[in-house]
């Protein structure tokens, strides 16, 4: 036989392996598992959960948070710079929470001045300055440094003239912003739920206070307890409601119209706020380590046909 003959077969193992390869990792990529984000939720005051967000009544972690010094948490976000989960605490105390230990470390400074009262609070980071903004139910508008914790107070949040709410006292307890995404971020655009008119409002420019109404939610849901989040990745859009007859789920919010879909319950917990991230050990999500396994076969199969040439 020609030596030629030799070669063709670990050839033509070789492509069809990497052809089979590239189809598992394009699968993998697109299956359904790719399509879900994983969810942290404040459950109680010192409770954090995990979950999917196309499944929150299945908790896949709990964790409980020390060292508050007797704070009881009211809000949660992640910082886009670095991962890291901040938290603010009903007399103004601001926290980094360790995601794998539950360990809670206070933000220097004297604390976010809340006005008193232990007001509903929304907390959402502001991705191209790097800074934390907090509005309240009493319509304080605050800007904080996630370093120093030194707070600025922006203008009180009020509807523009106009708008479809304007006169009606809002009280927006939770807020987000867009394109929460590391790196050099230019854009963003914050976004409120206002539990006084049950509608989703912009807030443009955000120092200023000034809110638009985009749309109602569609549904009675209460004041107290409400948290909300936008993915950076997908941009999409989610919400943590009780309902007026107590019933407490995860909802997805249609940023162009307001409109709020139920995607399902949370069970045993009840969750007052929420944001996109991971509690617990890091584990390598499924379909990475699918395509890195089918990487390393790619890897053998290539020098096997190399050691036969």
């Amino acid at each position: 036989m020609h030596p030629l003959n030799h070669r063709r077969p670990a050839r033509a193992t070789a492509s069809r392996l990497a052809l089979a390869l590239g189809s598992v990792i394009a699968l993998a990529a697109t299956g359904p598992a790719a399509l879900a984000a994983p969810v942290i939720g404040l459950a109680g005051s010192n409770t954090l959960v995990g979950f999917d967000s196309t499944a929150p009544s299945a908790v896949t972690s709990t964790l409980s948070v020390t060292g508050l010094d007797g704070e009881a948490l009211r809000g949660i976000d992640v910082r886009p710079s670095n991962g890291q989960l901040y938290a603010l605490g009903q007399s103004g105390g601001l926290f980094t929470i360790d995601t794998a230990s539950g360990a809670a470390t206070r933000v220097a400074g004297p604390g976010v001045p809340l006005g008193g009262g232990s007001p509903d609070v929304g907390v959402a980071f502001n991705p191209v300055p790097d800074a934390i903004r907090v509005v309240t139910a009493t319509d304080l508008n605050l800007r904080v440094n996630p370093t120093t914790g030194v707070t600025v107070t922006d203008g009180t949040l009020a509807y523009a003239p106009g708008d479809a709410n304007a006169g009606t006292n809002p009280a927006v307890t939770a807020v987000a912003y867009t394109n929460q995404v590391p790196g050099t971020v230019t854009a963003t655009m914050l976004y409120g739920i206002d539990a006084a008119t049950g509608s989703l409002v912009l807030q443009n420019p955000p120092n200023n206070g000034t809110l638009a109404t985009i749309g109602s939610l569609g549904l009675n849901f209460l004041a107290s307890g409400v948290g909300f989040d936008i993915d950076g990745l997908s941009g999409q859009a989610l919400a943590s409601l009780t309902t007026a007859t107590g019933a407490n789920g995860l909802y997805s919010i249609n940023l162009g119209t307001g409109a709020a879909s139920f995607l399902g319950g949370f069970g045993l917990a009840t969750v007052s706020d929420i944001a996109f991230g991971r509690i617990g050990p890091v584990a390598v999500p499924e379909p990475a380590s699918l395509a890195l396994f089918g990487m390393g076969l790619l890897g053998m199969a290539i020098a096997r046909q190399r050691r036969r040439a």
